[in-house]
């Protein structure tokens, strides 16, 4: 399992730095051939997207690796935690600077994210704890 989070981060990040990296070295004159008079509004959103972006190739690994492991009840609930998390940073950071303290909050909100997925995964994600649980209206051994 640890091999698959090592191997999995680390190519969902390469790629999320490299898409970053793209973005925020891009020439004003190509930013602006390509999204026209949109650019000036989307190139200040350019770093904190691309912070968004490297904070979820992060998380991919170790989520899908407690997901393999059939922790199923705790990666919902730190789905469902962290997913009020982001909303609500985004919508704070959208009422605080609109567009630009939207992304601002939420790139601040996905580090946060990034770090309980990481916690949770190396405090006892990789034993597996938690019981596969049959489905409703089957049985024990057609769940498995």
């Amino acid at each position: 399992i640890a091999r698959h989070v090592r191997r999995t981060t680390t190519l969902t990040a390469s790629a999320a730095v490299l898409n970053a990296g793209v973005l925020v070295a891009l020439p004003d004159v190509l930013g602006r051939l390509v999204l026209g008079p949109t650019w000036a509004v989307v190139e200040p959103l350019v770093v904190p997207a691309g912070v968004v972006m490297v904070m979820l190739g992060l998380i991919s690994g170790v989520r899908s690796a407690l997901l393999g492991l059939r922790a199923v009840r705790t990666t919902l609930r730190v789905d469902i935690a962290t997913t009020i998390v982001t909303f609500s940073a985004t919508v704070v950071g959208a009422v605080v600077d609109a567009a630009h303290g939207a992304f601002l909050f939420l790139a601040v909100a996905q580090a946060a994210v990034a770090v309980t997925w990481w916690t949770v995964y190396l405090r006892g994600g990789r034993v597996g704890t938690e019981e596969p649980q049959p489905m409703a209206g089957t049985t024990e051994s057609a769940a498995c």
